[in-house]
């Protein structure tokens, strides 16, 4: 038996399911935990280099 089956043959049945699954749906939507500022850390490379005399065109090369 297919799930249209089932659905032309229990039409209240269907009903109910659907009203569950909302109703579910709409629980999880608001026990889903949203922060307004939430703590994201940046992954950050530093690199330091020292060279007397060159300028900063050459060090990049």
């Amino acid at each position: 038996m297919s799930l249209w089956d089932i659905c032309i043959r229990r039409p209240v049945f269907a009903s109910m399911m659907i009203a569950f699954l909302l109703v579910m749906g709409l629980f999880s939507y608001r026990q889903l935990g949203l922060d307004l500022f939430p703590k994201v850390d940046f992954p950050i490379e530093t690199i330091t280099t020292t060279q007397r005399g060159a300028s900063p065109e050459e060090m990049e090369t």
